[in-house]
């Protein structure tokens, strides 16, 4: 540079303490080698295919609301207590150990066989003639006896003595039975009143017999102040109820009653309902077993106690044992919890 001329500076850049620090840091490695930048990780997010809101069931505005559950579950209960307090007709059936059973036949008779019976009643001079009732010797039955329509036929046995068996109607003229020989031919026309005698006695050969029973039937005697020692009474048994099952012709058990001594009852026919049916037996176990069944709103045991009791199908029983009832109370449930949560979920 001349003399007098304007000098030109010259200056090169200084360098920061940080860029030496970082010169000297990168110098250390490897010869020829350059630093890779640093990237970050991108995050992809893959969208599954949604179904639109137009082509989705929707079940929120069809859930009803909780007042309106609430009265249609009320409606339900009424309908379903106002055919449950109806009382239908049960089923009783009985199953005693008597001295005594008697019957009084409807529109239909009875047809009763035996082995070996006596006839304590009067001998026709013809056959099939009508007479009046007159003291004759026993004369053997070898076949069997029709008792007519109307007429009321007693049976009774103590323990293990002999069985008696009296028929009678309300008119004297009017015939009460007719005997039939062993191929069933009639031979003889009791006028009023008739007496058969079994030998069931120890002493001598058990004649079995069944007889079948229809009408009003009464098992054991009422118990009376001035009832005899020697009167005929009902030992022990048991009466069980059946009621039938909502909207089907089942039944279900809906309880049984214990029948002690002195205990009676009428199973007694109704407009409606069919006539009682039973069955009389007469074997080596002492007095009278007797299989009897009727189908009634209810039965009145008469107990020596008391005034005694009114069995029947209640309501209670009912909604313990009816499978159909059950069936009812389970499923109104769910529906109400099912119900309650939709609604839940369509507030929210």
């Amino acid at each position: 540079m001349g003399a007098g001329a304007p000098g030109r500076l010259t200056t090169q850049p200084r360098r920061t303490a940080s860029c030496a620090e970082q010169g000297a840091v990168a110098g250390r490695g490897r010869p020829g080698r350059t630093e890779r930048p640093r990237t970050r990780p991108a995050s992809v997010v893959v969208p599954f295919p949604r179904a639109s809101t137009a082509d989705r069931l929707e079940l929120a505005p069809f859930v009803p609301s909780g007042r309106s559950l609430l009265v249609g579950f009320a409606v339900f209960g009424a309908v379903l207590l106002a055919f449950l307090l109806k009382e239908p007709p049960a089923t009783f059936t009985v199953n005693a150990e008597t001295e005594l059973v008697q019957v009084e036949l409807g529109q239909s008779p009875v047809h009763w066989y035996f082995n070996d019976a006596k006839l304590l009643a009067p001998r026709p001079s013809g056959l099939l003639r009508q007479v009046e009732a007159s003291p004759d010797p026993p004369t053997p039955i070898a076949g069997s006896v029709e008792f007519m329509p109307g007429a009321i036929v007693i049976v009774e046995r103590a323990g293990h003595g002999e069985t008696t068996i009296n028929a009678h109607v309300d008119s004297r003229t009017q015939t009460a039975a007719i005997v039939y020989d062993e191929h069933e031919q009639p031979v003889r026309t009791m006028i009023g009143r008739a007496t058969i005698t079994l030998d069931t006695t120890p002493s001598g050969p058990v004649s079995a017999a069944s007889l079948p029973m229809s009408g009003t039937i009464t098992v054991g005697n009422r118990v009376l102040a001035i009832t005899t020692p020697t009167a005929k009474l009902l030992k022990h048994g048991n009466v069980r109820v059946f009621g039938k099952t909502l909207w089907f012709d089942t039944l279900f058990d809906a309880g049984t009653a214990d029948l002690e001594q002195g205990d009676f009852l009428d199973l007694a026919a109704s407009d409606r309902d069919t006539a009682p049916i039973g069955l009389v037996t007469v074997d080596e176990r002492p007095a009278l077993h007797v299989l009897a069944k009727t189908i009634a709103p209810g039965l009145t045991v008469n107990t020596f106690q008391g005034e005694g009791f009114v069995m029947n199908a209640s309501l209670f029983s009912r909604l313990q044992h009816d499978p159909v009832v059950q069936s009812f109370w389970v499923a109104a449930g769910s529906l109400w919890g099912i119900l309650s949560s939709m609604s839940k979920r369509k507030k929210r």
